[in-house]
C-alpha cells in the first residue's frame, strides 16, 4: 500500500483515476480495485466516474464505505439504486420477492422487455454492476427480514402498503435505524426520515392496510420522490444540514 501512495502522489491526478486506471493499479501492486480507489480518495484525488459530483474526496470516500438496504425494488426502490449507485454508494442490499410484470415498464427503471419475469432484484444487480464495478450488491429474491439489514447504516422503504412499512419500521427501531420512506399515487408523492423516536410510519398509516387494487403511479413522480429519498440519504450520511424527522 505504501508503494501505491507513493505512485498516487507523484502524479497528476485533475483529470481523475480512471476505473481502467485503478484496474492497472491493481493488478501492478496485488490489491483490489476497491483498496486502490479507497486509497486514492483518502489522499484527496477524485474518482474520475465520480468527477462531477459536488462532493470533495472525504465526502466521496464516505459515500464509498457506506452500504444501503433498499426493501422494495420497483418504482421507488430502483430509482434509489440506480441514484445511489451513480453518486457513488460502497454496498446496496437489496431486497424483493417480486418479477418484473409488463405494466411495470410505466415507472419501474430496471423494466424492459428484456427483463420481464425475472427478479427484480437480479435485474438490478446485473444493471447497477454495469453502471459501478466496484459496487457491492447483496440481493435477496425474497421478502425483508431483520438478517437481511442488519449491515446496513440506513434503510430505504420502497414499499407498497401499510401493513409491510409497520414490519419494517418495527425492525429498523429494533436496530437503532433510520428509514427513509417513500411513497407515491398519481402526481403525489412524499418522503420522510423516520427514527425509533418519532412514529412516522405510524402516523402516516395508522391502519396495517394490505395491498388493494392496484393505484395509478405515474413515472415523473416516482423520480421526484426517489430523489428526495436519495437526497436525504446523502444529507444523512454526509452531515450536511439537519434532517427534519418528518
Amino acid at each position: 500500500m505504501d508503494a501505491l501512495t507513493e505512485y498516487l502522489q507523484s502524479k497528476n491526478w485533475e483529470t481523475g483515476l480512471s476505473f481502467q486506471k485503478a484496474l492497472d493499479l491493481s493488478n501492478h501492486y496485488s490489491l483490489s480495485v476497491v483498496d486502490v480507489e479507497r486509497t486514492a480518495l483518502s489522499h484527496n484525488i477524485p474518482l474520475t466516474r465520480f468527477l462531477r459530483n459536488n462532493f470533495n474526496c472525504s465526502e466521496q470516500l464516505t459515500l464509498y464505505n457506506s452500504h444501503i438496504a433498499i426493501a422494495g425494488c420497483g418504482g421507488l426502490g430502483g430509482t434509489v439504486a440506480i441514484l445511489l449507485t451513480r453518486l457513488g454508494i460502497g454496498s446496496l442490499t437489496l431486497i424483493d420477492p417480486d418479477v418484473f410484470e409488463e405494466h411495470n415498464i410505466n415507472r419501474q427503471i430496471f423494466c424492459n422487455y428484456d427483463t420481464i419475469n425475472i427478479p427484480k432484484v437480479n435485474a438490478a444487480k446485473r444493471q447497477l454492476s454495469a453502471i459501478n464495478p466496484t459496487l457491492e450488491v447483496i440481493s435477496h429474491h425474497s421478502s425483508f427480514t431483520a438478517e437481511h439489514l442488519k449491515d446496513a447504516a440506513m434503510v430505504v422503504d420502497g414499499l407498497d402498503s401499510g401493513e409491510t412499512r409497520h414490519q419494517l419500521a418495527s425492525i429498523c427501531a429494533e436496530q437503532n435505524k433510520k428509514l427513509i420512506h417513500g411513497a407515491v399515487h398519481g402526481w403525489n408523492g412524499q418522503s420522510g426520515t423516520a427514527t425509533p423516536s418519532n412514529n412516522l410510519i405510524k402516523t402516516l398509516y395508522p391502519t396495517l392496510s394490505k395491498n388493494q387494487s392496484p393505484i395509478q403511479v405515474n413515472g415523473p413522480t416516482i423520480f421526484v420522490t426517489a430523489s428526495l429519498q436519495v437526497t436525504e440519504i446523502c444529507r444523512q450520511l454526509l452531515g450536511i444540514n439537519d434532517i427534519s424527522e418528518s
